[in-house]
């Protein structure tokens, strides 16, 4: 999901549907701090399951999709064997349905034209519950977010987009994120006593987007010195 606020983009790149949904939730804060409307546009990320370092691949190689039927397999559910991904929502994707395919070269145009915006912001996370129940299918801690995957992941982004800034929204158990760098969030996102679905829980995820939409645009905080990629950061 990608929302345009102006000349800011802010995207949400997974690794599970709940960065989507809360990009959706999240509106009246996004128009709040921008000072503009929301325009929601879809992209290849929306409504799969992908690892981080598949976001990191897809983008490096400019391929939102599988080229060659054969690569689709199911495991589960359809899976893009070259990169994990997993389609949870494309009934029709293993008949080769011209459709599917469709609908992701035309989602992909969105992220040609968050290049074209003067601020941008990325959101990834791995806080909906269920993703441990995806590791048969792929592997077990799939979804972490480590210092080398987020390297990975930040440097696709700027190689891609150009100066940005990523955010990564997690819980304690589930990265092994080093320091405490100030676009890592650690959230609550199942209190006890709340009702929460796999949407997420909207009043933990708003700071995170105050955090993302009031940051220095286009410059990656706190990134230790030894994971620089010449990028700048």
């Amino acid at each position: 999901m990608a929302v345009f606020l102006g000349d800011i983009a802010v995207v949400g790149l997974g690794v599970s549907c709940q960065t989507a949904f809360q990009l959706e939730d999240q509106r009246e804060t996004l128009e709040r701090l921008s000072g503009h409307p929301a325009e929601y546009r879809a992209t290849p990320f929306d409504w799969l399951i992908s690892p981080p370092e598949a976001v990191s691949a897809m983008l490096a190689e400019d391929l939102f999709f599988p080229p060659d039927q054969a690569e689709l397999e199911v495991r589960v559910t359809p899976c893009w064997t070259r990169h994990n991904v997993h389609y949870l929502h494309e009934p029709g994707i293993m008949g080769g349905n011209g459709v599917v395919r469709s609908k992701f070269d035309h989602t992909s145009t969105t992220l040609r034209r968050v290049r074209q915006a003067k601020r941008r912001v990325f959101i990834a996370s791995n806080t909906q519950r269920n993703l441990p129940d995806m590791d048969g299918r792929i592997n077990d801690g799939w979804y972490r977010f480590t210092d080398a995957n987020v390297d990975r992941m930040r440097g696709a982004i700027e190689d891609y987009f150009g100066p940005s800034v990523l955010h990564i929204v997690t819980q304690p158990d589930r990265h092994t994120v080093s320091g405490a760098p100030e676009w890592l969030h650690e959230i609550d996102n199942d209190p006890p006593g709340e009702k929460v679905t796999l949407r997420g829980y909207a009043p933990a995820w708003r700071p995170v987007i105050e955090a993302a939409l009031t940051s220095r645009p286009n410059t990656q905080l706190a990134v230790p010195q030894n994971r620089r990629r010449g990028h700048g950061w």
